[in-house]
Parts: structure tokens; C-alpha cells; sequence
């Protein structure tokens, strides 16, 4: 369960990396189809293969349990990442 702070939070940030907005220029909507298309065309991976490229690569993310308690986020809502690690911020 949430306060209603966190479920603010919550509202604001993106449910996954495929909801994330590609950019700030919407013009009425087709900003972001113009992006797509223009990533497409320059043969861009996507943020989605960018990340599975990371992982096969070893790349580690670390998480800061601060940041997740400050904002009401809970580990059941982090990416699914092979290598993500949730720092406690002690060292034992």
C-alpha cells in the first residue's frame, strides 16, 4: 500500500521502458511518430535492445533504496535486469 504521495509519484513516472517519451516535442502528437520513424530509418536499437545488450555485456545497474523509499517505489516495480543490484548503503 501507498500514501498518497508515492501513488504520486507513481503517476508521474513511466509504467516500463516502452512508456517512456521519446521526446518533449509532441506536436500534437506526431513528434514522437516522427522520432520512431527517424530511429528506424538510421537503424536505431531500441531502448528495449539497448538494455538486453547491456546485460549480455555484464553492464550492472545499481539501485539506491533511499531514492526507492523517498519516492515510494517497491522492488516488485524495478525492470526485470538480470544484473541489477539494490544498494543497501551498507558496506557488510
Amino acid at each position: 500500500h501507498k500514501n498518497l504521495t508515492e501513488e504520486m509519484f507513481g503517476m508521474m513516472l513511466p509504467n516500463g521502458m516502452g512508456k517512456l517519451p521519446l521526446s518533449k516535442m509532441q506536436m500534437g502528437g506526431m513528434g514522437p511518430i516522427m522520432l520512431k520513424k527517424i530511429i528506424a530509418d538510421h537503424n536505431v536499437k531500441s531502448l528495449e535492445q539497448l538494455f538486453a545488450d547491456a546485460a549480455d555485456a555484464g553492464v550492472r545497474i545499481h539501485v539506491c533504496t533511499m531514492s526507492m523509499e523517498l519516492m515510494g517505489i517497491h522492488k516488485e516495480e524495478l525492470i526485470d535486469y538480470p544484473h541489477l543490484d539494490i544498494n543497501t548503503g551498507n558496506p557488510d
